[in-house]
């Protein structure tokens, strides 16, 4: 899925690709991975991504396949938008390490999500600190 398909992600249903990682024909590394986190929210969320700053705070979220963690630009003022999240972990499990950059990018500038999430806020969506 490219950036521009974003939308798709708000439509009920399942996706043709909900899980594993492809490269797509720009040279970007797409990784998916549908969870159901039944019961979190938005603010949840937002606080989670807001908490992390290093590699122990990362390993919490799965001990075994979060290997490294750091950031370049937003982080540790609570903020992660406009981020790039710098880790290492294995996404089949082991050996292959990956070296990914996670960008964190304003919801809105994709997706227009303040509209989306005035109409649709069952979803939780994490820009809801606007």
């Amino acid at each position: 899925m490219y950036i521009e398909e974003a939308n798709q992600l708000l439509e009920p249903g399942y996706l043709p690709f909900e899980a594993g990682y492809k490269r797509l024909d720009n040279g970007i590394m797409l990784v998916a991975a549908r969870s159901s986190l039944i019961g979190c929210s938005g603010k949840m969320i937002d606080w989670w991504f807001s908490f992390i700053e290093d590699t122990a705070t990362y390993k919490l979220w799965h001990p075994t396949d979060h290997v490294y963690s750091a950031w370049e630009g937003e982080c540790g003022t609570g903020k992660y938008i406009g981020g790039t999240h710098i880790v290492d972990e294995y996404l089949a499990g082991p050996p292959d390490i990956f070296k990914l950059k996670i960008n964190f990018r304003d919801p809105f500038r994709i997706i227009g999500c303040i509209a989306v999430c005035s109409s649709r806020c069952k979803y939780g969506c994490a820009c809801t600190y606007r």
